[in-house]
């Protein structure tokens, strides 16, 4: 069965009243899609079903049409996917494989991969594109996913990333040699996909007693390359890396844990978390990325950013490149931030704030990634050590073409800076994200 239209009355058809202070109980649903499937939604909003329906087929229209109140479009989402929806925002976590271009199979792992703020005063987005743009298939309307995949799909376009972005990417960087010209990434996203990872779904929306929803996959860490071991190459012996991943939805933010223990000792060179938050344009044939099927065209975004952890020369209270002008392509990546550099740690709730304007208006697209790491801990599971970061920063990644929010520690040239990591120990990084953080 294919739906019908969502008429333009929808937007206008919104229950007012106060502002919602915590999370309601969890009403999960089935909710059908413009294909005819159903995708599970677990709603602990004040926002009625069926305005959450609208939402729903809103903003997966929204990851291939820019105009989803005029027309069927069945965009990224599949069943087997999960949406979370509080008052302020609704969430996609990508549970199921080959999403988005192309064939083969591909997976995110339970990761977040999409994020739409909502105005809990009208029940509806709190951003729109904000003008017609009939050439580019973009009406006024178009609520665009705020993380990459589908992001600049306004005519149905199937660009790299809306497959292989993260979107949000835990990752440790190993490196091959002590010269550090060689490395192994691995990533908790790459897991699913890999049939020995041993891959599982520990919660799926366990709502705890201060209705907070969790949602925590584990497995083990896989390479870029495929497999689960890896090498030290200190002493030539291999290991793995469980892991576990656990999302923790509260009214206004998300808050992720990650932990991870090696099997065996282990020199990293460089930990990072990382939010890929849309295409930075026009670079797809400056940079060397003309193979990739990129965005050429520009959807108007400036970016501002602050740090909460000024030092001279950062990036406090800057502009960064407008949308609209290309990332030189002096080196991999641009990034802008507080870096401490070796032995250095991230103040606990240091945060970094991107934006649309200088002053970072609830009304114009924005984000918040917060710190919440602190390096302690005894190497249990429940109280593992916490990886202690030197560096938030704003980047530009140019070869390929995107740009994100970043927490890191490394990645350092010389070897006696890497971390060590101690075998059968737990290790873990806390963090946050909201665009509700007045």
């Amino acid at each position: 069965m294919i739906r019908l239209p969502i008429s333009i009355v929808a937007l206008l058809m919104l229950s007012f009243g106060a502002m919602a202070q915590s999370l309601g109980p969890v009403n999960r649903s089935q909710m059908v899609m413009d294909d005819g499937t159903y995708i599970t939604v677990d709603n602990a909003s004040h926002i009625p079903n069926g305005v959450v329906q609208s939402l729903v087929l809103a903003s997966d229209r929204g990851t291939k049409t820019g105009c989803p109140y005029n027309m069927a479009k069945k965009g990224l989402f599949k069943s087997g996917d999960r949406l979370f929806v509080s008052d302020y925002y609704l969430a996609w976590f990508d549970y199921t494989l080959e999403d988005g271009v192309g064939a083969g199979t591909w997976s995110r792992s339970g990761s977040l991969a999409g994020f739409w703020s909502l105005d809990p005063s009208t029940q509806s987005f709190r951003y729109f594109y904000g003008r017609d743009e009939p050439g580019n298939g973009i009406c006024w309307n178009w609520a665009r996913n705020e993380l990459t995949p589908g992001s600049s799909s306004s005519n149905g376009q199937a660009y790299w990333w809306d497959k292989y972005a993260p979107s949000l990417e835990n990752t440790i960087v190993i490196p091959l040699d002590y010269s550090g010209s060689s490395w192994d990434f691995f990533s908790t996203n790459y897991t699913q996909s890999n049939s020995g990872s041993g891959f599982q779904v520990v919660y799926d929306g366990y709502q705890d007693g201060g209705n907070n929803v969790h949602y925590v996959t584990a497995g083990l860490m896989t390479s870029w390359r495929g497999g689960n071991q890896f090498v030290n190459f200190t002493n030539g012996q291999t290991g793995t890396v469980p892991y576990s991943v656990q999302y923790i939805a509260g009214l206004k933010d998300i808050r992720v844990v990650w932990r991870f223990q090696p099997g065996i000792s282990l020199p990293v060179n460089n930990f990072y978390v990382g939010m890929w938050t849309g295409y930075t344009g026009q670079m797809a044939n400056i940079c060397g990325s003309s193979n990739l099927p990129l965005p050429s065209g520009v959807l108007g975004e400036e970016i501002w950013k602050y740090t909460s952890y000024g030092v001279p020369g950062n990036m406090t209270g800057s502009k960064a490149f407008p949308f609209s002008q290309a990332v030189p392509c002096s080196g991999v990546n641009v990034q802008e931030g507080y870096s401490g550099g070796p032995g250095a740690v991230l103040p606990y709730r240091t945060t970094l704030n991107v934006g649309q304007d200088s002053g970072f208006s609830f009304f114009k697209r924005r984000l918040q990634l917060t710190n919440l790491t602190v390096p302690v801990g005894d190497g249990s599971y429940y109280n593992a050590f916490g990886v202690g970061f030197d560096r938030i920063v704003h980047n530009y990644e140019n070869y390929d073409q995107q740009w994100g929010v970043y927490i890191t520690r490394g990645p350092y040239s010389k070897w006696w800076e890497w971390l060590n990591l101690q075998g059968g120990s737990w290790y873990q990084v806390h963090y946050a994200f909201s665009t509700s953080f007045d």
